[in-house]
């Protein structure tokens, strides 16, 4: 099979591995793996305009555990996010983010801001689970440039790094992969090198 790798500009580092058997649009199950072990899950529920995400890992007994609600446009954007959870270290989070015509609102650690939005825009979360990088890549490979305005500010942009060929115990497995973060003028949030493995049959094997 081909792995299409991208890279979202604007990255720092850290990197989990996810992998889950197929599963219907409604319902999405990972895993995550740390070094060969399951250190934690992701869920995701709903359907193609509005999601649930129940996300939570630890790794020598720290790591970041959430509750999310997105409402998404035709386009996949977001226009209604709730985050509830807590950090690696255990610190409360409480992010929101609402968008109605072209005025959007947000509060996150930072604070409360808006902004009047002039074209599709690409709201960048700064305490999303780990599924928030394949929504922000599913929406950039639908833009012409791979390039949108972000919010609460700057620009965010997919490029493609390199093919990888990988394959499951039935040689059946769909994959894709990307390295992933946040590109705006906040502080820059975790995440990179994310392999989400969709498996058709059995478990994934390296």
């Amino acid at each position: 099979m081909r792995l299409a790798t991208y890279l979202l500009a604007g990255m720092t580092s850290a990197s989990l591995m996810f992998c889950a058997p197929a599963a219907n649009a409604q319902s999405e199950r990972y895993s995550v793996v740390a070094n060969g072990t399951k250190v934690g899950y992701l869920n995701v529920d709903g359907d193609a305009r509005r999601r649930t995400i129940a996300f939570d890992y630890k790794i020598n007994g720290r790591g970041p555990s959430s509750t999310e609600t997105l409402e998404l446009d035709a386009a996949g954007l977001p226009v209604t996010w709730t985050i509830d959870g807590a950090t690696t270290f255990g610190s409360t989070t409480k992010e929101s983010f609402r968008l109605r015509g072209r005025r959007a609102t947000w509060s996150d650690a930072a604070g409360p801001g808006s902004a009047t939005v002039a074209d599709p825009s690409l709201y960048i979360s700064q305490h999303a689970s780990l599924w928030a990088p394949g929504l922000y890549a599913r929406a950039l490979l639908k833009d012409a440039d791979k390039e949108m305005p972000a919010l609460p500010g700057g620009r965010v942009r997919l490029e493609k790094i390199e093919d990888l060929h990988k394959r499951n115990r039935s040689g059946q497995a769909a994959i894709d992969a990307a390295q992933t973060g946040r590109t705006d003028d906040r502080t820059t949030q975790i995440v990179t090198s994310i392999q989400i493995h969709s498996c058709s049959a059995g478990a994934f094997h390296r």
